[in-house]
């Protein structure tokens, strides 16, 4: 039973160290900032989105071989690196997320819906913040957690904070406090405020269309969206004119796809 054994395996006083990607998203880079972290921080693990169980693939199965492999290049047992079984349903893994002390984020690809999961299991985060959308999701996240002091610029900055937090108890627990109390009040736990920030953000995109404006990056933040007036454009299937946008009544399907196909939409969160 992979829980008994987990239990027996991590004792009340194992640092654990976690990222639940998918393993195509590691890079050698990251993952040897982790081998450093585990030889650096006294009775540490590393649990990783394992493969392990009924659903074995044959690839997978490799590639968490290579992975352990990998480790034993920096002195790093294998019995230090956990998988979990890709069977687990979601709501098994993060009922066991009290067990985790830190998440570390990838680097090239963040994690995504798994970093909103950890975060609202209450589990902190570090992240690098990239030059890429798919490689700031996980700063995006923390800057809408109000959890700047946990985004990094580079790889050294990465892995000093990470072991700073694993050999300070009292800073990391202040961190996981911060998280567990944000996620009731941050943008990111708001679906009301998202969906009212992407109403608003494709008013702007026909009201300027409709105006004949060019498009540019939308910051909500910038935005009055109760002062949005349209008037008709010539391909618009409405004729009506300088009143407040009615998404219904103004919008042609096929030219709002061709707005936002043009548009940029930036913090949409905050």
């Amino acid at each position: 039973d992979y829980l008994r054994d987990l239990k027996k395996q991590i004792q009340p006083s194992t640092f654990v160290f976690a990222n639940f990607n998918q393993m195509w998203k590691f890079h050698s880079k990251e993952f040897t900032i982790w081998m450093r972290l585990l030889k650096a921080v006294p009775n540490s693990v590393l649990w990783l989105r394992g493969f392990v169980g009924i659903n074995d693939i044959d690839s997978s199965r490799q590639a968490a071989t290579n992975l352990i492999k990998f480790a034993k290049q920096f002195d790093i047992q294998a019995n230090r690196i956990f998988f979990f079984p890709i069977e687990w349903r979601k709501s098994l893994l993060f009922a066991q997320s009290k067990r985790i002390n830190l998440y570390l984020d990838t680097f090239l690809y963040n994690s995504g819906s798994t970093a909103v999961d950890i975060l609202w299991a209450g589990v902190p985060m570090i992240t690098l913040a990239g030059s890429s959308m798919v490689s700031r999701m996980g700063a995006s996240l923390l800057t809408s957690m109000n959890l700047h002091e946990l985004i990094t610029n580079t790889a050294d900055e990465y892995e000093q904070l990470a072991l700073k937090l694993a050999m300070n108890k009292t800073l990391l627990n202040s961190f996981r406090l911060r998280v567990e109390t944000n996620r009731w009040t941050a943008p990111l736990f708001d679906p009301k405020l998202w969906m009212n920030n992407f109403e608003c953000g494709i008013k702007k995109v026909w009201f300027d269309y409709s105006k004949g404006k060019k498009l540019t990056n939308i910051k909500i933040s910038n935005l009055n969206c109760n002062h949005f007036t349209s008037t008709s454009s010539s391909t618009s299937t409405s004729s009506t004119s300088s009143t407040t946008l009615n998404i219904e009544q103004n919008l042609n399907v096929n030219e709002l796809f061709d707005c936002w196909n043009s548009a940029k939409f930036t913090n949409f969160l905050f």
